[in-house]
């Protein structure tokens, strides 16, 4: 099964270039990308472990992604997929509708244990959407900062009274000459 998710990361990755050399609704791509990240995640997560899997870390990547690329309400909901497809199958396990994978324990946590660990990934999940988000927004801000700035500094001015006091105390233009060296 490891093998059959790496060629579906492969063949997807494949599919992402050949869309981003499109231009083709750029924000739409990025939600698509992101369904499909998570969605390869999600599978990565179920089929190691479920609750205990040490991949569900990937999950604060995409959500981070989501939130830098796109805005502060996309990595919400971005955060908010990601806990779904991450607490959907832990929860069909544990309400019986969802078989057991080989792969995945039978129990992977039961009672308050498994409600306490959902409700960690949530704010988790939650949490690194709007501090990323928020970082991104600084750096976006400052970006447009310098920008603005760069502008200013290119072509300085100085005050006219400047200038006219600077000639006025001169009592003759600077003369510049060129010296001959040896």
């Amino acid at each position: 099964w490891l093998y059959l998710l790496a060629g579906i990361t492969y063949v997807a990755s494949l599919f992402y270039v050949l869309l981003l050399r499109s231009a083709w609704r750029l924000e739409l791509q990025a939600y698509l990308q992101l369904l499909g990240d998570l969605t390869l995640v999600t599978s990565l997560v179920w089929y190691s472990g479920g609750v205990t899997s040490p991949f569900s870390i990937f999950y604060l990547l995409v959500i981070a992604l989501g939130s830098t690329l796109l805005d502060r309400h996309a990595g919400l909901r971005v955060a908010a997929l990601g806990w779904l497809m991450f607490a959907t199958p832990i929860l069909g396990l544990e309400g019986g509708w969802i078989a057991a994978s080989s792969a995945l324990p039978t129990t992977p946590a039961s009672g308050w244990q498994g409600v306490y660990s959902l409700a960690i990934q949530l704010f988790g999940f939650l949490a690194v959407a709007l501090l990323t988000s928020r970082l991104a927004e600084e750096a976006r801000r400052v970006q447009q900062d310098l920008a603005a700035r760069q502008d200013d500094l290119a072509a300085p001015q100085l005050p006219r009274s400047f200038t006219q006091s600077a000639w006025r105390s001169s009592p003759e233009p600077y003369v510049f000459r060129r010296r001959r060296l040896l």
